[in-house]
């Protein structure tokens, strides 16, 4: 849900969760439109988009994706990408956010602090668990080397959804 409370993100699945995208819907006097699959999600079902999620200023919405990345064009793991909200209120095309933030496991269940910080669960080498919460923090207008937050808050178990 945006801050202003004008516009939903949600994820679609068909098929036992084969294929999703998301969606969106906005308010306008009071009224809900009809939900419609989001301009840079996927739309023909070639991979799979989830948890999309706004930045505290509504700017800017996070997602993870199994869409191919600049890197490996036969990505198959979920990776973490943004869009941006332009001047004339459309989104931007989706960018990844690259190989200091993501790794060769999946990187999910992203959110963003207001300092701009990027939390979100891994299923990378040397966690403590199958899957632990990781910090990106936001320095100079780039997201750094993620850190894992120790077993504090991650343990043998799985941890997820941040935020």
């Amino acid at each position: 849900v945006s801050p202003d409370g004008k516009e939903i993100f949600f994820v679609k699945s068909w098929g036992g969760r084969d294929s999703l995208a998301i969606f969106h819907t906005k308010k306008a006097k009071n009224k809900w439109s009809i939900p419609e699959r989001a301009s840079f999600s996927n739309q023909q079902n070639e991979y799979k988009d989830i948890d999309p999620i706004f930045s505290p200023d509504g700017r800017t919405l996070i997602f993870n994706s199994t869409r191919p990345t600049p890197q490996d064009p036969q990505n198959k793991d979920f990776d973490i990408w943004i869009v941006k909200k332009k001047t004339d209120n459309t989104w931007s095309n989706p960018i990844h956010l690259g190989e200091n933030v993501n790794s060769d496991s999946s990187d999910f269940y992203a959110s963003v602090a207001n300092n701009g910080n990027l939390y979100f669960a891994s299923m990378r080498q040397g966690n403590y668990g199958r899957i632990d919460i990781y910090k990106s923090e936001y320095k100079h207008g780039t997201y750094q080397k993620p850190v894992n937050l120790g077993q504090n808050i991650n343990g043998s178990s799985d941890g997820s959804n941040p935020y």
